[in-house]
């Protein structure tokens, strides 16, 4: 997360209406607290003036929080403390002394007497913190993860040292560092410390908190990807669960969840408790937002890979034509527009359409292609599955200088023995055997006129 401030802001107090704070793990950005049913595009809402009490407590501790810091920073130790004292009552008020908001109130107030109390050298080390989280930060955005592991694994250690092992601070980056290791796909090392932070941030923060609730979202992520799907539909469950509890009924959070519980369950190929799921997360997010979002299109994608991973391609093919309705209309989407496009072609090439299949494969390219922000995997996916077709159609020489566009790129993306390469130079040796048989009149051992 990037810091504005150079203190330690501990917990989430953006959670409390301070700042923004957003963990990724379905495909689109995390919502918490009350649900407002959206506004269509371009008309002004009638209560848009209106402050709730929520969002005025909200307020009032924002600028409490701000003057909190600035007192800290200005060297006024005594005055900042009575700011943040201020905080928790005003939390502990609004929301009851058990709620989890006051929680992380007391652990920020613990965190501002920590600091006043630190020795020289610990404030440059809390310094040394934030900047390198804000160096990860930059690292991860300019997609160098292994810059940005080693920035967060030097935080993690300073943490460790300044605030303990069991510091909700130290949690804190050491949940990044998790989500870093899962973005650069050290998986076993993302399992690992995701495992611990989840089990540590029970014991600080208790288990019904949304910073424990995002740990064991991502615990559920990346158990999915190791195959470990006992262990991803345990955390999965139980960030559905947390979700409940946190936000009292239907919200866009709880589907959030569902869904990612979906997309595991398929993975584990329990389609009927999957559909469950993810039936149940587009309608509550239909109910909240409309038809015609982007949530929505995520979950009609997530359906239509359930469905087609049933075999059922024709109505997987309406469900990925409807992602490509809604996303036409909203271009920061067309990432998500080329997996769908793609998996429409891949649902004609199973129809033997391959003329059909051949014009979504290379839209699926071109959408890819004018992204701002290269996507080479993406790149070389669409450029197999095109020269794929055009090799079944016999359209050899366009066939192989896609394949072996698609080889290059992942010969720079993956170790040679990786099972995506492996088909990719299958297929293009196969291509260039046809090439060569047609150029010298010889058919290639193996390969049928």
């Amino acid at each position: 997360m990037w810091r504005k401030i150079v203190v330690l802001l501990p917990i989430n107090l953006a959670l409390l209406g301070c700042g923004t704070s957003e963990t990724v793990v379905d495909s689109h950005p995390q919502t918490r607290g009350k649900n407002v049913e959206a506004e269509p595009i371009g008309q002004d809402s009638e209560t848009a003036s209106a402050i709730t009490p929520e969002e005025e407590m909200n307020r009032d501790v924002a600028q409490l929080v701000q003057k909190a810091t600035r007192l800290e920073v200005l060297g006024k130790d005594q005055e900042s403390l009575e700011a943040w004292q201020k905080i928790v009552g005003r939390i502990a008020a609004e929301y009851g002394d058990s709620a989890w908001q006051v929680t992380s109130a007391r652990l920020s107030l613990q965190a501002a007497q920590q600091r006043q109390a630190f020795e020289v050298a610990d404030r440059v080390k809390a310094l040394e913190i934030n900047e390198l989280e804000q160096q990860a930060e930059i690292e991860t955005l300019a997609g160098k993860m292994s810059v940005a592991k080693q920035c967060l694994e030097s935080a993690k250690t300073l943490a460790e040292e300044v605030w303990g092992v069991e510091s909700h601070i130290t949690l804190n980056v050491a949940f990044q560092l998790a989500a870093c290791y899962d973005r650069g796909e050290f998986y076993e090392e993302s399992f690992a410390l995701i495992e611990e932070v989840v089990r540590r941030r029970q014991q600080v923060l208790g288990s019904v908190h949304p910073d424990t609730l995002e740990a064991v979202s991502l615990a559920a992520a990346v158990a999915t990807t190791l195959g470990r799907f006992d262990d991803a539909i345990d955390f999965g469950t139980e960030a559905v669960e947390v979700a409940e509890l946190l936000e009292g009924g239907e919200s866009l959070e709880l589907a959030k969840h569902k869904s990612n519980l979906g997309v595991t369950l398929v993975a584990a190929k329990k389609y009927e408790p999957a559909l469950a799921c993810l039936e149940s997360a587009l309608e509550m997010r239909t109910r909240l937002l409309g038809s015609s979002t982007v949530d929505v299109a995520h979950s009609e994608y997530n359906l239509g890979q359930a469905i087609l991973a049933q075999g059922d391609a024709l109505a997987a093919g309406k469900r990925f034509q409807k992602v490509c309705d809604i996303l036409e209309t909203f271009p920061n989407e067309r990432l998500s527009l080329a997996q769908a496009k793609l998996q429409l072609g891949t649902i004609a090439l199973m129809q033997n359409d391959l003329g059909m299949a051949e014009l979504e494969y290379r839209e699926a390219k071109e959408t890819v292609e004018s992204l701002p922000k290269n996507n080479p995997a993406l790149v070389a996916e669409s450029c197999f599955k095109l020269g794929f077709v055009l090799g079944k159609q016999g359209e050899y020489v366009a066939a192989e200088a896609e394949l072996r566009r698609a080889r290059s790129i992942q010969q720079e993306l993956f170790p040679s023995d990786h099972p995506e390469l492996a088909k990719t130079e299958e297929i293009y040796l196969l291509v260039q055997g046809k090439l060569n048989s047609i150029r010298t009149g010889r058919l290639p051992e193996g390969v049928q006129r």
